[in-house]
């Protein structure tokens, strides 16, 4: 029975009981510790199941208590539960106030570890106060859409879906944080101030939907995960001057981001990952190896691209940059499918170390005049389609009669006319 026992108002209840039981008046005398002891007794059957409480536990109004953990599911369904009050309790259980619909103030001034899903669905719960707390499990804060303010001085680390659903949210201050677990503010739609200057990692989702934000300032940050911004329509300016990987999809939709610094660090750029960023103009990754499938597709006012050391465009890297006309990318190597498709401002291309250019690459490019290929060797052609729909092509003629020209150097211009795949272009080849 002791499974069932979390404070003294039980352990008196079945007291009485046995001694109506026993027919005797006489106060049962309890061994030294033995209160103390109950009253850290974790509530539930002992395998998870939060359904087996006391019938009285469901109408319980407010309840004060000097323990110091709060085991799982302790107050879980006390939908009445509206004042609370544990100055002492230093660890909260898994599920301990799942689903307490009434209170509105959490503060715990000594509380250290709070566990998954302690405060999930606690739908009034307005402020959260925890000076001392170090770590915060996942799903702790879930569904509190209610939930407005927090304080979380020292918390290192917030887990999975830590604060997901929050829509009340209105400022993220933690400075001691070092990791953001996937998903942690996942839609809180009026969360519009972060503050984590000592955060490393960014999980997968971790600020998704979050359309209030207009500052992402992650001055220590080396690992920005999958979608971690994405759909932040309300965010302008990205700082991020240490990091060295961008997920996939990590800005995608953030279509009012018109600042973006990552510095010299940046080394990979993920697929989609600053997709249909409509109002971003200047990109600058000097240290950037690669750039991956639809990377920056669709930024339809993104004027310059230089990336000095990026070697490899995946497919559709620049899909649809309508505005774009002025990159570089001196060391670039392979130029894959539809790279640049669409790219109707760009005039003037140069890869001086070029080896491979996919199918599509320049694809209705129709004001692409200049390609410089000045490399040492023939660039590889995939397809002869590469440059249909430019000026360029030997069957469109966007110009008035000007062709576009394919500029190469003298030694090569004799294999480059009769090439495979290049030789239907014979005729736009100019010998530097």
């Amino acid at each position: 029975m002791s499974k069932y026992l979390v404070n003294t108002s039980d352990l008196t209840s079945i007291a009485d009981a046995i001694r109506v039981k026993g027919g005797t008046s006489s106060p049962l005398t309890y061994p030294a510790g033995f209160i103390s002891a109950i009253e850290d007794i974790s509530a539930g059957d002992g395998n998870g199941d939060l359904n087996v409480f006391i019938e009285n536990r469901k109408t319980i109004t407010s309840f004060t208590g000097s323990i110091s953990t709060i085991g799982q599911g302790a107050f879980a369904y006390c939908k009445s539960l509206s004042t609370i009050d544990f100055p002492n309790c230093i660890t909260i259980g898994s599920n301990a106030f799942y689903y307490c619909l009434a209170f509105s103030i959490a503060s715990f001034p000594n509380c250290e570890t709070i566990y998954y899903g302690a405060f999930q669905s606690c739908y009034s719960l307005a402020i959260a106060n925890f000076p001392n707390c170090t770590s915060i499990d996942s799903y702790t804060f879930f569904y509190c859409s209610n939930l407005s303010i927090i304080s979380f001085p020292k918390c290192s680390i917030i887990g999975e879906m830590g604060f997901g659903q929050c829509k009340g949210l209105l400022s993220a201050s933690f400075p001691s944080c070092t990791a953001i677990g996937s998903s942690a503010f996942l839609n809180c739609r009026t969360l519009s101030n972060i503050y984590f200057p000592e955060c490393e990692i960014i999980g997968n989702g971790a600020f998704d939907l979050c359309s209030a934000i207009s500052e992402a300032i992650f001055p220590n940050c080396t690992e920005i995960g999958n979608a971690a911004f994405s759909g932040c329509t309300g965010l302008t300016t990205a700082s991020f001057p240490n990091c060295t990987v961008i997920g996939n999809s990590a800005f995608a939709g953030c279509n009012n981001l018109t600042t973006i610094d990552f510095s010299t660090s940046c080394s990979e750029i993920g697929s989609s990952a600053f997709a249909d960023c409509a109002n971003l103009t200047t990109v600058d990754f000097p240290n950037c190896l690669s750039i991956k499938v639809l990377a920056f597709a669709r930024c339809s006012n993104l004027i310059s691209a230089h990336f000095s050391n990026c070697s490899i465009i995946d497919n559709r890297g620049f899909l649809r940059c309508t505005n774009l006309i002025d990159i570089s990318f001196p060391n670039c190597k392979i130029i894959s499918y539809s790279a640049f498709e669409r790219c109707s401002s760009l005039t003037t291309a140069s890869f001086p170390n070029c080896i491979e250019i996919g199918s599509y690459a320049f694809y209705d490019c129709h004001n692409l005049l200049s390609l410089y290929l000045t490399g040492s060797s023939i660039v590889s052609l995939n397809y002869s389609n590469t440059f249909f729909e430019t000026p360029i092509s030997n069957y469109t003629d966007y110009t008035n009669g000007v062709h576009g020209s394919i500029y190469v150097p003298s030694s090569l211009y004799d294999t480059y006319i009769t090439a495979t795949n290049w030789s239907i272009y014979s005729s736009r080849f100019v010998s530097m």
